[in-house]
């Protein structure tokens, strides 16, 4: 059986590198005394093989941290639970890789825990000889597993830069094909209209789409005259700008796509944001070209790395020998090997 490709290069990191931050400081405390998660753990996972990776065993409390660190927001159950073995056994890849390229000393969970546990304890160490410490007061589970990932992602990013073109030359070429990638964000001014949708939400689209309709017919509508008894729409200028974009995808992607779209004088359809009713009209747009490559030549040159990374990853997913045990992971996920 095999399941869909994905890429989970950014994702993974991305979520592994956040628990990081979440934790760190620069001074430690000692260890907290009795069993510690890890030992508990341990007792467990070397038991407990939900899957096989090359013949090195994936146990259940990997799928358990994968399960914590990338659990998708949207899907069946099902579906979500396969996506989480999914990362759980990419994760193994790339740490079998590791082993092979002198990066990482074992792919074992085991041995992890051997050392998350030499770790803690040589900061216990530290914290009492007053020493400062950089990073978590103390490792968990998730923040070591973090911490060896993204360690050895960098490790096998640096491999894949020696064995590929970053002449200038090669920079310019891949500058040149992914040039809309690097085109600066127009200005766009828009006027926006919202309503709050309430718990009447047949009504009040109603209301929009009314406001709608006489918008696209030509009407005036830079006043609205809302009724005294309705929640007031709301009436708001706006500007997109290569500096905002990035706060506006991250938290109001909908009004970023619709703008986007529009040319001066035309009206989005009606759609919701921030939970409301929201259109919006573009008053004008100004286009402001291509970054220079000069600007970009770390961009260009880290996305190159980054693709040839991705690029040998998949390729050794593709090739993986992976035994699902079945019988240990129940009805945990549906999945659809390779």
């Amino acid at each position: 059986m095999k399941a869909t490709k994905r890429n989970i290069s950014v994702q993974v990191s991305r979520i592994f590198l956040g628990l990081l931050v979440l934790t760190s400081c620069t001074t430690s405390v000692p260890a907290d005394q009795g069993e510690t998660s890890s030992q508990a753990g341990r007792l467990q996972s070397e038991v407990r093989i939900v899957a096989t990776v090359n013949g090195e065993p994936l146990t259940m409390e990997e799928y358990g941290l994968a399960r914590r660190l990338s659990t998708p927001q949207t899907g069946s159950q099902e579906g979500r639970k396969a996506d989480e073995l999914e990362t759980a056994i990419q994760v193994k890849v790339l740490q079998l890789e590791g082993v092979k390229q002198g990066l990482l000393a074992s792919a074992s969970f085991a041995d992890f825990h051997a050392q998350l546990d030499k770790e803690n304890e040589r900061r216990a160490q530290a914290a009492e000889q007053k020493a400062v410490i950089y990073g978590p007061k103390r490792f968990s589970d998730q923040t070591f597993y973090a911490d060896e990932f993204a360690q050895l992602e960098n490790g096998l990013k640096r491999m894949a830069a020696q064995t590929m073109d970053t002449s200038e030359e090669a920079l310019q070429l891949a500058y040149q094909r992914d040039l809309a990638a690097y085109t600066i964000q127009p200005t766009i001014r828009l006027k926006v209209w919202k309503l709050p949708i309430s718990s009447e939400a047949g009504s009040d689209l109603k209301r929009m789409q009314a406001l709608h309709k006489e918008a696209v017919s030509g009407a005036k509508l830079e006043v609205i005259v809302n009724a005294a008894e309705a929640a007031p729409i709301q009436v708001i200028d706006e500007m997109i700008t290569e500096e905002n974009k990035r706060s506006l995808l991250k938290y109001r992607e909908a009004v970023f796509e619709q703008a986007n779209r529009l040319h001066p004088g035309e009206y989005s359809p009606i759609f919701v944001d921030q939970s409301s009713y929201v259109m919006v009209y573009c008053d004008s747009r100004l286009e402001e070209g291509v970054k220079a490559f000069a600007k970009v030549r770390d961009e260009v040159y880290r996305k190159l790395v980054d693709q040839k990374f991705q690029s040998h990853w998949d390729q050794l997913r593709a090739a993986a020998d992976v035994q699902v045990n079945a019988a240990e992971l129940g009805s945990q996920a549906t999945f659809t090997e390779r």
